[in-house]
């Protein structure tokens, strides 16, 4: 059941990239309906594992599947090209080819995004339960929730930024302050 359901996030998420930017009633339906399938992956996961698990695994899973299909570059685009181009106009297609310069910036994208803002939303959700007035087993729950949140809304951020490399010496003095002061 759990794998069906973590199969059954990505079809969605891949559905979803899909139909994203389509306009109309019957996309829209469509869209309701591939973010119902979520919820329900979502529901099943959580009563397989557990509600704890079910939801950090499944938001994961959403992470994951939408990660992979931006890193394919999954931008589906009009082939329709202007009649008429000017001077100005320089024609780009956000799947051109892949540089080295290219291949450089979605190297360093991926560490960024991948494990240095891993460590930094896995020390920083650490140090916030840990300072809650709780018990451990309450501490490690909200733990699960807050994760898998806290690491999508820094992912985003800093997919979102034009210069995102500026925001790695954050991320890396975050990751210091907090290592040091829940280990040291």
């Amino acid at each position: 059941m759990t794998i069906t359901s973590l199969l059954l996030i990505a079809l969605s998420m891949t559905l979803l990239r899909l139909t994203w930017r389509k306009k109309g009633r019957a996309f829209l339906i469509t869209k309701v309906c591939i973010w119902t399938l979520v919820i329900g992956a979502l529901v099943l996961l959580s009563t397989t594992v557990g509600p704890e698990f079910g939801m950090a695994f499944g938001f994961m899973a959403v992470s994951i599947a939408g990660f992979a299909l931006v890193l394919i570059n999954g931008d589906y685009q009009s082939t329709h090209k202007p009649a008429k181009r000017t001077a100005t106009h320089k024609a780009t297609s956000h799947n051109s080819a892949l540089t080295p310069l290219i291949l450089k910036h979605r190297a360093a994208l991926l560490i960024i995004t991948g494990p240095l803002a891993l460590l930094a939303t896995c020390l920083v959700t650490l140090l916030m339960v840990s300072l809650m007035p709780a018990q451990l087993d309450t501490q490690m729950a909200s733990a699960a929730f807050l994760f898998p949140c806290l690491y999508a809304l820094t992912v985003y951020f800093l997919c979102a930024q034009a210069q995102p490399f500026k925001h790695a010496m954050i991320l890396l003095a975050l990751s210091v302050m907090t290592g040091a002061y829940l280990y040291l």
